[in-house]
């Protein structure tokens, strides 16, 4: 049964109208003709479901390669060099025990060059590579790390104008001490905030973490609060600055999880939670953080006996899904990313879209298209990344990402552009959303001989997409 609070309230109204009118006589005077205006409410009415109220459709994608309803921009960043850099902890002892091997294979030629060559990394200094991006008022802030050995100690942001490509360094964090890449970089109410979370060398060193805030018109960076948790994400939200993280139990071995809304202008906390297991937010539905419960209890990562439950400001559908892998959320529709075998090498893939006001069900074989999907107006993008091993030098290989915009409401894919890259980001601020890509530098390079992995990669493309109306009927 449709457990619909509106149909109940109105039925309740219709009701209580044809008592009254039954309690009326022939002698009574008829009311003076009053002309009302009708105004119609455009918001929805709150919708609680579950999954046995929908009916249930079976859709085929359609891959097309007309225009999509998206505009597309593109800057060369090739040009871009932030320069070079050597790390602190390249030098500090502590670090460079904490990476080294004192055997390799129990050959003593092996461990001979495997020593020459850590020795040649730690004295190589390093090129920066765009690590995180925002974006305010027609400019980009570049999150660049130069830290190639633990990538935390030796950072810049930078600002970028994709017009005039003019970019201009606005500060600098490095040290032993520090402990991150500009974390967390996001816009929210029209400035940027990051975050830096002290990294805890021993057991009984205290968790605490400080949010910063950079006034784009002034270039001015100041503390915004400063918190007794560690903090591991945040979110700009129509209730204001998402901030969440977690204090560890060492007895217990548990998180303790910690959530928090803040005025963005002034610090002032909006609102505040405890709770003993991780509150899930997935994403936003007009701009308000969606709620996920059920399924995985990410405190432990283990499968509860509830399945999941969705919950917006519109509408809570609760499902018969044990876990899903993504959730995207509007006004009036969800779609939700299920893996219904959820086996390494054999999975099946299925989005399966709510549309509240049809209360249809539909399900589309997304195989092959991955689960990196960002909303965008009304439908989303997916990226979906090959590699090609053919292309790559002294062990790297290259990676291609096709991306696709898929509107699930006609079940149709549009495909754009094809983008070859080491390394690709994506990024959503409201209404846009924006992808790095870049090439790795074709140089010689001692990491992998050594068995250590870097994120290094120098930008060469930035491209951001912002969503144009689109006819779906």
């Amino acid at each position: 049964m449709k457990r619909i609070t509106a149909l109940f309230l109105a039925g309740m109204l219709t009701l209580s109208v044809t008592a009254c009118d039954k309690k009326k006589t022939d002698t009574e005077p008829l009311p003076e003709e009053v002309t009302e205006e009708t105004v119609e409410s455009t918001e929805p009415v709150y919708i609680e479901a579950a999954d046995e109220d929908f009916v249930d459709i079976d859709f085929n994608i359609s891959i097309i390669d007309d225009e999509p309803p998206v505009k597309m921009n593109v800057a060369d960043l090739s040009g871009v060099d932030f320069g070079e850099r050597l790390t602190p902890c390249k030098t500090e002892s502590e670090y460079r025990d904490r990476y080294g091997y004192t055997a390799r294979f129990g050959d003593p030629e092996m461990q001979a060059e495997y020593e020459r060559l850590y020795e040649v990394f730690c004295n190589t200094p390093s090129a920066g590579h765009i690590e995180s991006v925002a974006f305010i008022d027609d400019k980009f802030y570049f999150a660049v790390n130069y830290d190639d050995f633990c990538s935390r100690h030796d950072s810049s942001l930078f600002s970028f104008d994709p017009k005039s490509g003019e970019y201009k360094e606005l500060d600098r964090r490095s040290g032993i001490e520090y402990n991150g890449c500009y974390a967390g970089l996001i816009s929210c109410g029209g400035r940027l905030f990051f975050y830096d979370r002290p990294e805890r060398m021993h057991e009984d060193d205290p968790e605490n973490s400080t949010v910063y805030v950079l006034d784009p018109k002034t270039a001015e960076i100041s503390e915004f609060i400063k918190v007794d948790y560690s903090i591991y994400w945040m979110e700009d939200t129509a209730n204001g600055l998402y901030v969440s993280g977690s204090v560890a139990n060492a007895e217990t071995e548990e998180n303790s999880w910690r959530f928090a809304y803040y005025d963005p202008e002034t610090g002032l906390k909006l609102d505040y939670s405890e709770e003993p297991k991780y509150a899930r937010f997935w994403g936003t539905c007009d701009g308000v953080p969606v709620e996920v419960s059920g399924g995985i209890d990410w405190s432990n990562g283990e499968e509860t006996d509830e399945p999941v439950t969705i919950k917006t400001q519109y509408y809570t559908i609760k499902t018969d899904f044990k876990r899903v892998d993504n959730v995207l959320a509007w006004k009036d529709r969800l779609s939700v990313l299920v893996d219904e075998n959820a086996a390494p090498l054999a999975s099946e893939k299925r989005l399966y879209t709510y549309e509240l006001n049809t209360m249809e069900r539909t399900k589309m074989n997304l195989n092959g298209f991955g689960g990196n999907y960002v909303k965008a107006g009304e439908g989303f993008f997916a990226l979906v990344e090959s590699s090609d091993y053919s292309a790559g030098m002294n062990g790297y290989y290259q990676s291609q990402v096709q991306i696709y915009y898929f509107m699930p409401k006609i079940g149709t894919a549009f495909r754009m552009e094809k983008v070859n890259a080491y390394r690709t980001g994506i990024v959503q601020a409201g209404d846009m959303m924006y992808i790095i890509s870049s090439q790795k530098a074709q140089q010689e390079d001692p990491h992998y001989s050594i068995g250590m992995y870097s994120n290094e990669g120098r930008a060469d493309k930035l491209y951001w997409f912002e969503t144009q109306e689109y006819n779906v009927e």
